[in-house]
């Protein structure tokens, strides 16, 4: 039990993980630096180290002469696969409980103080003591091949109650026993296992499609019981940015054009005809539809890429959905469009889709074949 004035700490010896603990009579340390001046350093908490993952050794395999680019190829991947593999049994992690931390804009955080109760004064009234939450931190060494430490970054768990949680340091070796046991993936290099690449297909409702008599288009129609049906403007699809880049009408119909067959609508391939707002030579009631999706009465179906079909680089790395299908020269299916391919893909009902940084994340694994 700590008494007033005393600080608990704990020392390591480097590489051979050995613990010493200390008392002292102050909550801090001297450090002599220069000529005798002496500054304090205070020990906040717990130190744990370990490596991330057992050592593996790395043993470089030569060529006998490379002679040609295909040899250049095999050596690095005899090479690069087994040294990525044994990274994690270089990097050593050093768990602490540190009373500050330094944000990515430099600033120094502290923890928040907090009240609590510690016990009764002699007049019966409740006695506060304040305690400020620190934070559980990591940091991340390297070992050099010269068995040299090489810091190469801090992770900020998180803030620590530090009313509430007090781990002492058998706790944290077991905490760090446990998470050395976990397996470390690591990406190898090498020929990727081929996985089927899903494609979203998109079925659209048969009827007579066409577009005005004039070379300039800028909308489909249909007629269904006597009313002329039609799609959206075309130039519906870009965004304002994109209309004043392209400069004129005419450049961002074409435009529009495109993405709208890369979409699955080949709204360059139907009929003209000519016609006035007339059906039977009679003026006829137009309907004008919300979206492309309704108006062609959308379905979306997946289908699996034909065996050695795989997707451009861009794809494979893409973050996001958008990125993702713009890769592919695509557009981005609408929500509706996306949850027929969610649950076509198994990772849930189509109804619950919303389009969720959570769903997106899980959709663009499934079809970057990643799960």
């Amino acid at each position: 039990m700590l008494q007033k004035g005393e600080a608990e700490f704990y020392e390591f010896e480097p590489n051979a993980l050995v613990f010493k603990k200390q008392w002292v009579a102050a909550a801090t340390v001297s450090k002599t630096v220069g000529r005798g001046v002496e500054t304090p350093r205070v020990f906040t908490g717990v130190v744990s180290q370990s490596a991330i993952a057992s050592a593996v050794p790395f043993t470089p395999r030569q060529d006998d002469l490379i002679e040609n680019m295909d040899e250049l190829r095999e050596a690095i991947r005899n090479n690069e696969a087994p040294f990525m593999a044994s990274l994690p049994g270089r990097i050593i992690r050093e768990i602490k409980v540190v009373a500050s931390i330094t944000t990515k804009d430099g600033f120094t955080q502290r923890g928040t103080a907090n009240k609590i109760v510690s016990g009764q004064n002699k007049d019966g009234t409740p006695k506060y003591r304040t305690v400020v939450n620190k934070f559980a931190v990591a940091d991340i060494y390297i070992l050099t091949e010269r068995g040299v430490r090489t810091k190469v970054s801090r992770i900020v768990y998180g803030p620590v109650d530090s009313a509430r949680f007090k781990p002492d340091q058998n706790e944290i070796t077991t905490l760090q026993t446990a998470i050395k046991s976990v397996p470390v993936a690591v990406e190898t290099v090498g020929t990727p296992e081929a996985v089927p690449v899903p494609i979203p297909q998109i079925q659209i409702v048969p009827r007579d499609y066409f577009v005005n008599y004039d070379a300039f288009y800028t909308q489909v129609f249909y007629i269904q019981d006597g009313t002329l049906v039609a799609s959206p403007d075309f130039n519906s699809l870009l965004t304002n940015d994109e209309r004043v880049a392209l400069g004129n009408y005419g450049a961002s119909t074409i435009e529009a054009i495109i993405k709208l067959k890369k979409s699955g609508y080949p709204v360059d391939s139907y009929p003209h005809k000519k016609f006035h707002n007339e059906i039977d030579g009679k003026v006829a009631p137009q309907l004008n539809t919300e979206s492309f999706e309704k108006f062609f009465g959308t379905t979306v179906s997946v289908s699996t890429a034909p065996a050695g079909t795989s997707l451009p680089a861009p794809a494979i790395s893409a973050t996001t959905l958008y990125e993702f299908y713009t890769a592919q020269g695509q557009r981005l299916p609408s929500v509706s469009q996306r949850s027929i391919i969610y649950e076509a893909l198994g990772l849930g009902q189509a109804s619950l889709y919303t389009g969720t940084g959570e769903q997106n994340a899980k959709l663009l694994s499934k079809l970057q074949g990643k799960f």
